[in-house]
């Protein structure tokens, strides 16, 4: 019989040692059946860490969703820990969801968690908030400092300049004096950001170079970060005429370590001081976060207008080669091959489209398939094979030479040879049910049609059309007679 207590100190101990991958292999090797229930929080919280997110939800998800015949409803704690889980995995809006239900639990993390949830979608005002509840009830003199970190990370963000300032100068003396050396850099580095906004080069170096030098005592020596604001400097002063060398270096280092968040700021400074619209273009519409093209648009320094939609070339660089497919619509421009629109296969499509720089987690693409459904760490991982392994073979049958590459938790499209995806500037994709309206619209034009006809044209039963079309929100079409004699016509 396993002493589970001692069993988790002893893991505890090696992550502190920073053995992760033995930490790892010991925990694929147990049996989540035999995992005591009072232990169920602090072992989620080993998984999600050791990148085992999908065994975290297996793990609390039946407590959660009462999958299971005897067991009582997950403790506060419990989905608070599942929520980290799914955040994990890219299933935000649920984690979301499932935190601003314990919001009223008394359970300080809540805050921070949902802090997190709004940093992995550059939303730092709703992050800055939470932070705020967060120390309102937080005792931890460390954990404060981290949340302490990350509210004056929003802050520069934001812009609060003033009390971004305040607030990293006692962090900087706290950590020094503590001896909290990441932090003491993570400190350092947001006061060069903040003096760089401010036009203080000397400032702006002195920061860099203390972060620099702390980091090098530290055991975790990642200067990436520190290199990337130094060359930001660099092309500051010198208004983009030198440090390009540097930044593309930057850019490789960052996708060989897997920064997606770096290599898409770096694809937007670079169109910021190399006065570049169309690398503007590529990261605005390559961006599926509000928050983060409000900021584009405030450090542009200058007026950018931007075009109705971005053709992203997969392959072949900037030459604007190859077939083009419009993804909102599920069309090819020019040509017959088209998907259904609305369906999983399109859908698909079109999340995997929606980020250019990042790719597209597992929980993501279960939630814009199946908005409706709680993610279950059984069952979904499946279904969204299911739907990537159709859309794949689509993609095949018309000749597309575009590839979904990923096979665990996160998929990203590449193509073999040149072509093209449209991109539109709505970030929230359409609806299915407004994608089949949308086609009926075009199928038809102003041309009467019956139900019957409706489902011919969509592939569906007669049922899902009188039902589509009684949930005709936007009012598109109008009835035309009554009874079986009923039809509809487009208003437009």
């Amino acid at each position: 019989m396993r002493e589970w207590s001692g069993y988790l100190q002893e893991l505890d101990k090696k992550v502190r040692l920073g053995r992760h991958a033995e930490v790892r292999r010991d925990l694929l090797g147990l049996n989540l059946r035999q995992i005591p229930r009072e232990y169920f929080v602090r072992f989620a919280r080993l998984f999600y860490r050791s990148n085992l997110p999908l065994t975290s939800l297996r793990l609390i998800g039946p407590a959660i969703h009462q999958t299971k015949r005897r067991m009582d409803p997950a403790t506060s704690e419990e989905v608070a820990e599942y929520s980290v889980g799914l955040l994990r995995i890219g299933a935000s809006r649920e984690a979301e969801h499932l935190l601003e239900g314990l919001a009223k639990s008394g359970l300080p993390k809540v805050h921070l968690y949902l802090a997190f949830v709004a940093i992995t979608q550059w939303d730092y005002q709703k992050a800055a908030g939470a932070l705020l509840q967060y120390l309102q009830h937080e005792d931890d003199p460390y954990q404060r400092l981290v949340a302490q970190t990350n509210l004056a990370a929003a802050q520069v963000f934001l812009g609060q300049f003033a009390e971004a300032g305040r607030s990293l100068s006692s962090l900087r003396k706290q950590t020094k004096r503590e001896g909290h050396l990441l932090l003491f850099a993570n400190a350092l580095e947001l006061s060069a950001q903040l003096s760089l906004a401010n036009g203080d080069y000397e400032r702006t170096e002195g920061f860099l170079e203390l972060a620099e030098a702390t980091l090098k005592k530290s055991t975790a020596i990642d200067e990436l970060f520190v290199r990337k604001w130094k060359t930001l400097l660099q092309l500051d002063r010198s208004r983009g005429r030198s440090g390009w060398g540097q930044w593309e270096e930057i850019r490789n280092q960052a996708f060989h370590r897997r920064h997606w968040e770096t290599i898409r700021e770096n694809d937007f400074y670079k169109s910021v001081y190399g006065r570049d619209d169309d690398l503007f273009a590529r990261v605005y519409f390559g961006t599926p976060f509000s928050s983060y093209r409000e900021y584009m648009k405030e450090k542009a320094k200058r007026q950018v207008v931007l075009p109705n939609y971005y053709d992203w070339q997969l392959k072949g660089g900037a030459s604007r080669r190859g077939r083009v497919f419009n993804v909102s619509e599920g069309q090819e421009i020019s040509g017959p091959s088209a998907l259904r629109a609305g369906f999983l296969e399109h859908r698909c499509l079109q999340v995997l489209a929606s980020d250019i720089y990042r790719p597209v987690r597992l929980g993501a693409l279960f939630g814009h398939l199946y908005p409706d459904e709680f993610f279950d760490a059984q069952s979904s991982p499946t279904r969204v094979h299911q739907v990537l392994r159709r859309l794949r073979r689509w993609l095949e049958a018309e000749g597309w030479p575009i590839l979904i590459k990923g096979r665990g938790h996160a998929f990203a499209l590449q193509a073999s040879v040149p072509v093209r995806l449209r991109l539109s500037l709505s970030l929230v994709p359409a609806t299915s049910g407004e994608l089949q309206l949308q086609e009926l619209a075009r199928c038809f034009q102003r041309e009467a049609f019956s139900s019957s006809q409706a489902a011919q044209a969509l592939g569906v039963s007669k049922r899902q059309i009188n039902k589509l079309l009684a949930a005709d929100d936007h009012s598109l079409f109008e009835k035309v007679g009554s009874g079986p004699q009923t039809k509809y016509r487009s208003k437009s």
